[in-house]
């Protein structure tokens, strides 16, 4: 109003139509209890209280538009902060060390934390800034709202002990599911292969649940 000294062309600057405008001049008037700006021949003139805010007013939202508007840029080689990652225990083994070594070199001065948590918790973690990034398959994740990307593909392998009695080589499926198994649960997440099966109706003789791979 100060600027532009008209209702209607203070609305414009600010987006926003002639009777809201009015309607936030009057909300201002209320709270300040002073006319703030008086209509006159030559437009809308500010009163000696609104020529005595304008000032702080104007280092108020300067201080906005620098301290809070204003996103500093990331500079990895003097960050100095903890990352949370999502992942399960073979994300652990695989990306985590990559992770670090990278970090040494490009960014002396991070962190990584390692999280392992449900599928359905991930998204509610990094909503809630619990953590900043998820690396394995979380399909729960595959909403608006969360940026994904494909850092690989893999695939399954069936592993047995080296003097196993009867698995030579190749493996039939008629064969695999004859067989015991030991089924690896982190989190209590449910694997990939075994929701597959599970939508097969195939269930499998499961000897032994773990929570780790490595186990």
């Amino acid at each position: 109003m100060l600027q532009h000294q008209s209702v209607t062309r203070a609305g414009h600057a600010l987006d926003l139509s002639q009777p809201a405008m009015s309607a936030a001049l009057a909300k201002m008037r209320a709270q300040l209890g002073d006319p703030l700006f008086v209509r006159t021949g030559h437009g809308m003139r500010p009163t000696p209280r609104a020529l005595q805010l304008a000032e702080p007013v104007k280092r108020i939202l300067e201080m906005v538009r620098l301290d809070v508007l204003q996103q500093p840029a990331f500079d990895p080689a003097t960050a100095s902060r903890t990352f949370t990652v999502i992942t399960p225990d073979i994300g652990e083994t695989v990306f985590v060390p990559k992770i670090l070594a990278y970090a040494q070199t490009h960014a002396p001065r991070i962190a990584i934390r390692s999280m392992a948590i449900s599928s359905e918790g991930a998204g509610e973690a990094l909503e809630l800034g619990l953590a900043d990034l998820a690396i394995g398959y979380f399909p729960d994740l595959a909403k608006p709202g969360f940026y994904q990307q494909r850092l690989f593909k893999n695939s399954f392998v069936c592993m047995v002990r080296a003097d196993h009695p009867r698995i030579r080589g190749s493996l039939t499926s008629d064969e695999f599911l004859r067989e015991s198994h030991a089924l690896v649960r982190p989190a209590g997440r449910t694997h990939l292969f075994e929701q597959f099966l599970h939508s097969k109706n195939i269930k499998l003789d499961v000897r032994a649940e773990l929570s780790h791979c490595p186990a």
